[in-house]
């Protein structure tokens, strides 16, 4: 697929068509010039998607070529790279630069003959939590200070606890647990402390992931029936629970954009996990496919600045770390008043 970029006037006539359909304050889908994905009208602003109707494909590079598997990414906020790989026996937290490990070698943080995975690094860089199952046949959520490499155990419930995920002030952690038998959302302090349970129900919950403001936490639930992506408010409960995805193929492994924009995430809609991006209002108010491979990409997580995706993929036939560059959905904004000054009918 090609990347479409529109003209001006592309963009003008979508934006045309935004103030002829939607007034201010609502929302709506109509037909709109072939290289704009999508336009949306909400409390008098509108977005406009320049892309192909499938976004484009991203281009993409390896950035870790050791035989042993490599997965579970993420940005710390300098721009370095944490990983897992079962590079020198067991599985251990690795950092690299963000150009790969080609231009410096991979330095191992977590040194246990056990497995250890799920890295985040908190907000302010100085600290990783992540998942080992050191204790015995629990997996519990450990903490490490980056400077010192102390490592502090935050959970200590016979259980599973995996996917802890850093609020954006760093005063919190989201996780999944399977305390209560089934597989929820919990949420605890930086160093452990009261553990409120967020999601009750029947359902498998995964993958949480704060939005920018922390107000919002989005996930995968199957309480559709299917693998989707849900979104929620961060004190939890079923009323603030909004499904984003609905494709027949399982969606999972949710992202949010720095900018609370997007939310990048792992979907199989297309035969095999790729990644994609959507509105994070949902797939309805815009999508972008990001990868198209014939092997899996998965586990996708926004640098920085959000120009880049870094995710694992077995595209080589060995799971390796990869990044996206020149992601294929480009916003531009403009204000109501702006938009009838440029674009009136």
């Amino acid at each position: 697929m090609q990347h479409l970029e529109p003209s001006t006037q592309t963009v003008a006539r979508a934006a045309r068509a935004c103030y002829a359909h939607c007034p201010p304050g609502q929302t709506a889908r109509f037909p709109v010039p072939q290289a704009v994905s999508w336009v949306s009208c909400v409390v008098g602003v509108a977005l406009v998607a320049a892309a192909s109707p499938l976004g484009g494909v991203a281009s993409v590079r390896q950035l870790t070529f050791n035989t042993a598997t490599d997965w579970s990414p993420d940005w710390c906020p300098d721009g370095n790279i944490v990983f897992v790989s079962a590079r020198g026996g067991g599985s251990n937290v690795w950092l690299m630069p963000a150009d790969g490990e080609s231009t410096l070698s991979a330095v191992r943080l977590t040194n246990d003959p056990s497995s250890n995975w799920d890295p985040r690094v908190s907000p302010d860089g100085q600290d990783v939590v992540y998942v080992s199952n050191r204790t015995a046949s629990d997996r519990e959520i450990w903490r490490m200070n980056l400077g010192s490499g102390v490592e502090t155990r935050l959970t200590e419930i016979p259980a599973y606890d995996l996917q802890p995920t850093w609020s954006p002030d760093g005063d919190f952690i989201v996780f999944v647990s399977d305390r209560n038998e089934t597989w929820d959302l919990w949420l605890m302090g930086a160093w452990g402390e009261d553990p409120e349970y967020l999601t009750p129900g029947p359902y498998v919950e995964y993958q949480p992931c704060f939005s920018p403001d922390g107000s919002k936490i989005v996930f995968m639930s199957t309480r559709s029936g299917n693998y989707d992506v849900w979104l929620m408010s961060t004190g939890g409960g079923e009323d603030s629970a909004v499904q984003l995805t609905h494709d027949p193929g399982r969606d999972y492994t949710p992202s949010w954009s720095p900018d609370g924009r997007s939310i990048a995430f792992s979907s199989e809609r297309s035969g095999n996990p790729e990644i994609w991006i959507m509105d994070a209002g949902g797939e309805n108010h815009g999508l972008a496919q990001v990868t198209e491979d014939p092997a899996d990409d998965r586990q996708p997580r926004w640098s920085p600045d959000g120009t880049r995706i870094v995710f694992a993929s077995d595209r080589t036939g060995n799971w390796d770390i990869w990044v996206a560059d020149d992601l294929p959905v480009g916003v531009e904004s403009a204000t109501w008043g702006q938009i009838k000054t440029r674009f009136r009918r």
